[in-house]
């Protein structure tokens, strides 16, 4: 029997473990980069723990945790939404609700964990007055793009210009559309 995965705001015991999480995620297994992962995970920590002290307005990270038989709570994953401009480095363009750093702990990948993180952050976004949520995924990440299309992103443009000229992986816009009620909302997720 699988154990439901419960979402909520991060906390402050969380900060450590959501950092070794999205440090293992986006820098553990790359060759030139795993050398670095220590620092990166201290990178990842002081930010979290930065915008945690400051609560910034509209934006929220949220976890994942599975309960263990014994009430233990395990970070299963984590997501963090924001309205920012699309473009990191156009401060003048419009700001969009937007998805960012969704890892999930290997043991429960391909559990339906990454799907209750995404539409867990639908409510909150809608909560903020807005009614399309936007993310970026690497065009050779099959199995993200599939979980994305599964809870209904589309695919908004294709790459840009500079991580071509940069030699990066081919970035993909996706977007969604959200309806007026937020009854996707797993029952799960506790109040946030």
């Amino acid at each position: 029997m699988e154990k439901q995965i419960v979402v909520r705001s991060l906390q402050l015991e969380d900060i450590a473990p959501v950092a070794e999480l999205l440090s293992e995620a986006f820098y553990a297994g790359h060759p030139w980069l795993g050398w670095a992962a220590p620092l990166f995970k201290l990178g990842i920590y002081q930010d979290l723990h930065s915008r945690y002290l400051n609560q910034p307005p509209r934006q929220t990270c949220l976890v994942g945790l599975q309960i263990s038989d014994r009430g233990v709570p395990t970070i299963a994953g984590t997501v963090e939404i924001a309205v920012r401009p699309l473009v990191a480095w156009d401060a003048f363009g419009k700001s969009v609700p937007y998805i960012s750093n969704l890892a999930v702990a290997r043991p429960y990948r391909r559990k339906g964990v990454g799907r209750q993180l995404l539409l867990a952050c639908e409510p909150i976004v809608q909560h903020w007055q807005h009614d399309e949520l936007f993310l970026h995924v690497k065009g050779e990440n099959q199995a993200a793009k599939e979980l994305y299309a599964s809870v209904g992103y589309q695919q908004q443009q294709d790459g840009n210009l500079w991580s071509w000229l940069l030699g990066q992986p081919k970035q993909l816009l996706l977007r969604k559309q959200l309806s007026r009620d937020c009854s996707s909302l797993n029952a799960t997720t506790s109040s946030l």
